[in-house]
């Protein structure tokens, strides 16, 4: 979208679209957390999950175990994406390193060219 609108109004055009879409995901972030807070509080009035998370905050009115639970997991979901995509790109360097291995890529003593390595 923003190449589009550099082709058709340059790059000022281009930096007020990327703003906007920033600001559009931001939005859509804050209220997604503040939404599943909300269904957690519900949920717990209904004693369909545990009491403490139907608590209400005394000082602001909102339910802040439900948040806290919420942040929580958004913290966890978040490790656990970057853990596994670190562990694939690991794991796709060490069968890289291993298929390439016998024909001495990386070492300086390669006699024949290794067909998988793109470093030739």
């Amino acid at each position: 979208m923003v190449d589009v609108a550099t082709a058709l109004g340059g790059t000022g055009w281009a930096r007020l679209l990327a703003v906007a879409i920033a600001l559009s995901v931001i939005a859509a972030t804050g209220t997604g957390i503040v939404l599943t807070s909300r269904i957690i509080y519900g949920m717990a009035s209904y004693r369909t999950l545990p009491p403490l998370l139907g608590r209400v905050s005394p000082r602001f009115k909102t339910p802040a175990a439900a948040s806290a639970a919420v942040g929580a997991l958004i913290v966890a979901a978040t490790w656990a994406y970057i853990l596994a995509t670190s562990a694939q790109a690991i794991f796709g360097e060490v069968v890289a390193w291993r298929a390439c291995w016998p024909y001495g890529c990386g070492t300086g003593r390669s006699v024949v060219p290794c067909p998988r390595c793109p470093r030739r």
